[in-house]
C-alpha cells in the first residue's frame, strides 16, 4: 500500500510539473496532435490536459510561402558556404532569383517581400535580408545590397516609433492587415 501511495504521490508531482510544460499552439497541455484535411479545411485534433478532445481548423495556405522561401534559401547559402558545388551555386542562385520576384518597392527607398501576391510580412523582409546578406558575403557578390537596404528602410516603416513593436502583416495596398500575427509549423520555432 504504501508503495502505491508513494507511485500516486510521484504521479501526481510528475502531473503538476507537466502542467507547467506549454504547447506553442494550443492552450494548456495538447499532446499528440492529427492533422486531417476535410473538402477544403485542415483539421488538427489534439489531445487535451490529458482528457477530452478539442479540433482546431484553418484554411489551407493558398500559394507559395515565400517566407519559407527565403528561410530555405539562408540554410542553403550558409551550407554553400562550406559546400562548393556547381549544383548547389546554380539551386542558390535560382533561389535567390525566386526571392527577388517577390520584392515589391513601395517607393524609392522602401520595399517589402509579397507572399504568394496577397500580403507582406515582415518576417519575409527580415529572412530575405539574412538570405540575401548571407549570400553576398558567401559570394562576394554585392548586387543584392540595394533591395536589403530597401527591405530594411520598409522593416523600419513598420515599427511603432514609440513602443517598438512591428506591424506584422500589410495588405497588397499598403495598409495594415494585421498589426499582429504569428503562425509557426514544427521546427520552425527554433530559428
Amino acid at each position: 500500500m504504501k508503495s502505491m501511495a508513494k507511485s500516486l504521490l510521484v504521479f501526481g508531482a510528475l502531473a503538476v510539473g507537466a502542467q507547467a510544460l506549454a504547447n506553442p499552439l494550443f492552450p494548456g497541455v495538447a499532446a499528440d496532435p492529427q492533422i486531417r484535411r476535410f473538402g477544403d479545411r485542415y483539421w488538427i485534433y489534439p489531445t487535451k490536459d490529458g482528457y477530452g478532445f478539442n479540433a482546431y481548423s484553418g484554411e489551407p495556405i493558398p500559394g507559395y510561402n515565400i517566407v519559407r522561401h527565403a528561410g530555405t534559401l539562408w540554410a542553403l547559402s550558409a551550407v554553400h558556404a562550406r559546400v562548393r558545388t556547381p549544383e548547389l551555386g546554380s539551386a542558390v542562385r535560382k533561389a535567390a532569383a525566386r526571392l527577388l520576384e517577390s520584392v515589391v518597392e513601395r517607393d524609392a527607398e522602401t520595399a517589402y517581400v509579397r507572399d504568394d501576391g496577397r500580403e507582406f510580412k515582415l518576417g519575409g523582409s527580415a529572412l530575405a535580408i539574412v538570405a540575401l546578406e548571407t549570400l553576398m558575403e558567401v559570394s562576394g557578390e554585392t548586387s543584392y545590397a540595394e533591395t536589403c537596404r530597401k527591405l530594411g528602410n520598409g522593416i523600419v516603416a513598420l515599427q511603432n516609433r514609440e513602443t517598438g513593436v512591428f506591424t506584422h502583416v500589410l495588405k497588397p495596398d499598403f495598409s495594415v492587415g494585421k498589426a499582429f500575427s504569428t503562425v509557426y509549423f514544427d521546427g520552425e520555432a527554433v530559428l
